[in-house]
């Protein structure tokens, strides 16, 4: 299956399953009762124009060349980055504190692992970050909140690269 397909039937039920409730739900409560089967064909109808303008969007909003075969990277809006670094997890933990960066963040010691989420803003519903140790490395990913958001201005590749500058900046030997 082409990964636009795949990207588009994701997207799509998803958007199914979150406007369509919201969409049968709103009509009952302001009309006092609703008809299943044209609240459904409604949720299909919107749902499958959402996924469509999205993996659209994306598309045509890729750094490649336009004759350029297009890649799952294309339609992710997610991004992560590995870096080396002689900082343990705590360290990192500390740094992003330190720099208030992001809301809700938490280390988990059991797994070396820190999670956190920044905050929504005009072009973007937040982001969930999550920073893994991999022995001497560090694993930095930061993905949409929310997997329907049409596209995402770089904000993740801009949240890794805030992240690697603070750590950098905290620890010039690397």
């Amino acid at each position: 299956m082409k990964i636009t397909t795949k990207t588009f039937l994701k997207l799509f039920f998803l958007n199914f399953l979150l406007f369509g409730g919201a969409m049968a739900l709103s009509t009952y409560f302001l009309e006092g009762e609703t008809v299943l089967l044209k609240e459904l064909i409604q949720a299909l109808l919107f749902s499958d124009v959402l996924a469509a303008v999205s993996v659209n969007i994306r598309i045509h909003t890729r750094n490649k060349k336009k004759n350029a075969p297009i890649t799952e990277e294309d339609l992710n809006l997610a991004y992560s980055e590995t870096i080396a670094t002689k900082l343990s997890i705590h360290d990192i933990y500390a740094i992003l504190k330190a720099n208030s960066f992001g809301k809700e963040i938490k280390i988990d010691s059991e797994n070396l692992k820190i999670s956190g989420k920044t905050r929504m803003s005009i072009f973007s519903w937040g982001s969930k970050i999550t920073i893994s140790s991999l022995n001497d490395k560090i694993k930095i990913k930061s993905k949409p909140l929310f997997e329907i958001q049409f596209l995402n201005n770089k904000k993740n590749k801009k949240n890794v690269s805030l992240i690697i500058d603070m750590i950098e900046s905290n620890n010039p030997s690397l």
